[in-house]
């Protein structure tokens, strides 16, 4: 589900691109966003919910990079999602 909270922000909080680019349906994508919602509490659908996951994907991103747990970075990633 990480993958798909990525690409739903890089695509600008679309779900269609974000489906194409997922190579699932627009009905899946709406489901992991309900999951991921569920599962951490943040709303997707809301300016706030989406900045807090941003700052969580930063987070684990430049996180303690020696520290081998959850928060470990695995990769690039630049949501183009702005929060101010």
């Amino acid at each position: 589900m990480l993958r798909t909270l990525e690409v739903y922000m890089t695509t600008n909080l679309q779900r269609g691109p974000t489906a194409r680019e997922l190579f699932v349906h627009t009905n899946t994508v709406d489901y992991r966003l309900k999951r991921i919602s569920q599962l951490t509490g943040f709303d997707v659908s809301t300016v706030s919910g989406i900045c807090r996951l941003r700052a969580a994907l930063i987070i684990r991103k430049y996180g303690d990079r020696n520290h081998s747990g959850p928060f470990r970075a695995e990769g690039e990633f630049d949501s183009g999602v702005e929060c101010k």
